[in-house]
């Protein structure tokens, strides 16, 4: 929508403002969309696969800096192979991309921290707090914590003030403000309290559990972050014994910087009401530089034989990774019946016809439309649909469930096609294909009129 309307400021979807996130992922996705001609799948995926590999990047030169450059290798090749990383970094979502910024913004930190002093240079402060605003412009005040809690809690650990006072008294402080709020003023100023309104919702409700998606259990960390750090979570439980003993060491301020990156932002995802396990991605990375040092140990202890035991590991992770993600997924993938659906029906409306879509939200299937559309949110607007033109009988994609509210004015629908349930897409959810046959009597559509029949 940022390309036809080219209100970049403002984002649309179905006609509305769309300003309950920050834009910086829809502008990265936009940007590429114009550079080289439309929507595609792979571009749309681009954002999130070259975050995942920045971050793989970031994880061995942090590595390379306290454990040496076999530890950089091992940590940058668990941090590819992780379960999370392979589930998020193919997806079309904002998690990747803001994962990547918070993990530059405490990686600057570390790169300084590591050693004796707390001081940071004015351009290490600076990257911090470009890297910092960007996280809040990808995904909105989520990224404060996420950056200020590991840095509070490596505070407490050092029984220091020093690290705090090092991020908050330094010139480049503006700079996280200037980038990661400016949008949110220019918003206000723009769209005025609906905006705060939408914000309250976005963070503060879902923070405290007052959401309409479901979330899960207070344990839900407890059991989903080792599956996600998987095959790595082994690794760390193995080598417990020496974590412990290494953070507690004179020398180990950069394990304990770690830890408290890690530990914190477990402690705020678990206080949270709404939890998901895509919000614990950016707390994960220590525990990839954690575990290629503990396997650069291994390999200095054992020798040749650890080395080929990591060499075949590493192999066949990557391969499982190649058929699952290469051959069973796309074999699976239960979008595709809804694709072929939606691009099959589509086709068959006459040329000059209008199509409504009615009720669908935000739905995943808008880009496989491939031709315009009008929106409405509901049967109660459809009356306007249907004095539009197309002889009275508007051409209607929509889901199964909004068919009762239809019949429930007074419509006479006429069902084309239907996509098939599935286990992934219960009957309820299925997308309809329609024609309203006849506009509601103005009588009918007051009263609601529940009797009408569906052929």
């Amino acid at each position: 929508t940022i390309l036809e309307t080219g209100n970049w400021l403002v984002p649309q979807m179905l006609d509305q403002p769309w300003i309950h996130k920050p834009p910086l992922a829809i502008w990265m996705t936009a940007a590429l969309y114009h550079t080289f001609g439309g929507f595609s799948e792979i571009l749309t995926r681009l954002p999130s696969a070259v975050s995942s590999i920045v971050i793989c990047l970031l994880v061995a030169l942090l590595a390379d800096r306290y454990f040496g450059r076999r530890a950089a290798l091992l940590a940058g090749l668990a941090q590819a192979t992780c379960v999370y990383m392979f589930l998020q970094g193919r997806l079309g979502e904002v998690d990747m991309p803001f994962a990547m910024f918070i993990v530059a913004a405490l990686v600057t930190l570390a790169w300084h921290w590591g050693n004796r002093e707390f001081k940071l240079p004015i351009a290490a402060a600076a990257l911090f707090h470009l890297m910092a605003g960007l996280a809040i412009l990808t995904k909105g005040p989520l990224a404060i914590a996420l950056i200020g809690m590991p840095i509070l809690c490596f505070a407490a650990m050092e029984r220091s003030m020093k690290p705090i006072l090092a991020v908050v008294l330094t010139p480049m402080f503006v700079l996280s403000i200037v980038v990661g709020f400016g949008w949110y003023a220019a918003i206000v100023l723009t769209v005025g309290d609906e905006a705060v309104g939408h914000w309250n919702a976005s963070y503060v409700q879902r923070f405290l559990g007052h959401y309409h998606l479901k979330s899960h259990g207070p344990l839900f960390y407890f059991y989903s972050i080792p599956w996600l750090a998987m095959p790595w979570t082994i690794t760390i439980i193995l080598g417990a014994k020496i974590l412990w003993r290494k953070a507690h060491s004179r020398t180990g301020r950069i394990d304990r910087y770690l830890w408290s990156w890690f530990i914190s932002g477990f402690v705020l995802l678990t206080i949270a009401a709404f939890r998901s396990k895509h919000y614990a991605v950016p707390i994960l990375p220590p525990l990839s530089l954690l575990a290629g040092m503990l396997a650069d140990e291994h390999i200095r202890h054992v020798g040749k034989p650890a080395k080929r035991f990591y060499v075949a590991g590493f192999a066949f992770t990557l391969a499982i990774y190649v058929v699952i993600g290469g051959y069973v997924m796309p074999k699976n993938d239960w979008r595709k019946p809804t694709i072929a659906f939606v691009r099959e029906q589509i086709a068959s409306i006459p040329d000059g016809a209008t199509l409504y879509v009615a009720g669908l939200a935000q739905s995943a299937v808008y880009p496989y439309i491939n031709r315009e559309f009008e929106y409405i949110n509901n049967f109660a607007d459809a009356k306007a649909a249907a004095d539009d033109g197309d002889d009275g009988q508007p051409w209607i994609l929509t889901y199964r469930r909004h068919l009762s509210e239809a019949t429930s004015r007074g419509y006479r629908v006429r069902e084309i096609a239907a996509e098939a349930p599935s286990a992934k897409v219960p009957k309820n959810e299925t997308l309809v294909f329609a024609r309203l046959v006849a506009a509601p009597t103005p009588e009918a559509d007051a009263t609601h009129l529940r009797h009408h029949t569906v052929p």
